[in-house]
């Protein structure tokens, strides 16, 4: 986006009222483009209304949400709105349905790899929903054939003043809000598990309560191919679930974990037909939307206060001791093989 554009959310009510939106860029004097909304095409009826929502605050979603309903109150009556509207940023779609919220990771293009848009859109999305009434479980899957491919190598991070990388930094910012916004929901999470999640790609679909995993998909935490530490959780999350022993070999020999042995060791839940990934974990997550949401809640919360008791301050700690290896020869020879696509070699150093 240039110099003097914000962004804006483009709200549009339908006649058979379902609310599509969608975010793009406008000039200062909000005549600039805006983004058709995602699902407008060939055969999509005309808007009774058009909204655009400036989307400056610290949870815009919602804010839009609530200038949405207002604008669009008693045009339909009977209608609840705050149910059907399709949120969405450049990187995170969200529909909110019969209870459900599907959570979308949308940068196929990129493999689904985490970027500080889809950061800052999965944070905002899971804070939005906490706090939703109207939403009583929650779907993660993401677009393409790939669930989440990590941390978006290609984009690079941003350096220090000593010329290091900040990846203290980048956890801080990037990854530290979403996954503790995702932990903390209240509601039960069930991943569609479609395709491969790859470092914090697997981090974050085994925060999900519950994980739906395609038979031809695959868990694999490659921090160390590339010379760094696990973050996001990792080793936490694996220790916890499979012992410290099977944790370290997971981590340090960073082999592909197959389906079947991912429901062996613990890390899903259960397997599905790649075609069926996704309607499944719907259907599970329509059982959930209509059982005790207090007791799922609380359950969650007991569960979380054992198994992730000390989750901030471990991610802290791993933030600061990833920082330390970005001054290794290792850290320079894995970045340097994962742009030239070979092997690393490295001298431990």
């Amino acid at each position: 986006m240039g110099a003097g554009e914000r962004r804006v959310t483009v709200c549009s009510l339908l006649a058979d009222g379902r609310i599509l939106a969608g975010t793009a860029g406008s000039t200062p004097d909000g005549s600039g483009r805006h983004r058709r909304p995602r699902g407008w095409g060939v055969g999509c009826p005309q808007p009774l209304r058009t909204l655009h929502v400036e989307r400056r605050h610290e949870n815009a979603l919602r804010v839009v949400r609530a200038e949405v309903e207002a604008a669009f109150e008693g045009l339909i009556p009977g209608l609840n709105y705050s149910m059907t509207i399709n949120m969405t940023n450049d990187s995170v779609n969200i529909l909110v349905q019969d209870g459900i919220a599907t959570v979308e990771l949308s940068r196929p293009h990129a493999r689904n790899a985490w970027d500080d848009t889809l950061g800052d859109g999965l944070a905002e999305a899971f804070s939005d929903l906490e706090g939703r009434v109207d939403v009583r479980a929650v779907v993660l899957t993401g677009q393409g054939s790939v669930f989440c491919a990590g941390a978006d190598l290609v984009a690079g991070f941003p350096t220090l003043s000593t010329g290091h990388d900040d990846l203290r930094g980048v956890l801080r910012r990037r990854f530290h809000p979403a996954f503790l916004a995702l932990l903390n929901l209240p509601q039960p999470v069930v991943a569609a598990v479609h395709g491969p999640a790859i470092g914090a790609g697997a981090c974050t679909a085994l925060a999900a309560d519950i994980s739906v995993m395609s038979r031809d998909a695959y868990l694999q935490f490659r921090f160390a191919r590339i010379g760094l530490m696990p973050d996001v959780g990792a080793a936490a999350l694996l220790t916890t679930v499979v012992g410290p022993a099977k944790a370290a070999e997971l981590l340090m020999l960073v082999d592909p974990i197959d389906a079947a042995t991912c429901l062996e060791l613990g890390l899903v839940s259960r397997l599905a037909e790649a075609d069926t990934v996704v309607s499944e974990s719907l259907e599970l997550a329509r059982r959930l939307a209509s059982g005790p949401s207090r007791a799922y809640a609380t359950t969650k919360k007991a569960i979380r206060a054992w198994s992730w008791r000390d989750i901030p301050a471990h991610m802290e700690l791993e933030a600061e001791l990833q920082q330390t290896l970005t001054r290794t020869a290792d850290w320079a020879e894995g970045r340097a093989a994962f742009r030239e696509r070979r092997e690393p070699k490295f001298s431990g150093r």
